[in-house]
């Protein structure tokens, strides 16, 4: 499996409005913060355009050297290992979907990202091949 984009929306929970890119890779879901003016920059643009996904399929993708550089970088950004997922659920809303996730060690942690964006229905086949029963879905 490549490493994909899967959004460009998503937020570490409903109290944090930074955007940040949300990559597929073969061995994690890695979350990149984008900073409060191109989260501004990227929410106008999309409301100029009418709505719809926010992913950029001409975006280069990044190495596994530069997206540990970048979520290194920044508390808002992270790195989830797919092997240390525990359980998690997953769950589309009226205008955002959602990620909920228990790691191996205990740690808890969320994403959101608007329900236009791929990362859903990409993130429930990967899950459910990788956690089977222990993926419940909303």
């Amino acid at each position: 499996m490549p490493t994909q984009l899967l959004s460009r929306s998503c937020t570490t929970g409903w109290a944090d409005w930074v955007w940040g890119d949300l990559w597929l890779r073969p061995d994690a879901l890695v979350r990149v913060a984008r900073g409060w003016d191109a989260t501004r920059a990227a929410a106008k643009a999309r409301r100029q355009r009418g709505g719809g996904s926010t992913v950029d399929l001409d975006m280069p993708v990044p190495s596994e050297a530069e997206l540990r550089d970048r979520t290194a970088a920044t508390a808002r950004s992270r790195w989830i290992a797919l092997d240390d997922i525990e359980q998690a659920r997953l769950r589309t809303g009226l205008t955002t979907s959602r990620l909920a996730v228990v790691m191996r060690d205990g740690e808890r942690m969320k994403l959101l990202w608007l329900k236009d964006d791929p990362a859903h229905d990409v993130l429930q086949g990967v899950l459910e091949l990788r956690l089977g029963a222990r993926l419940r879905l909303r």
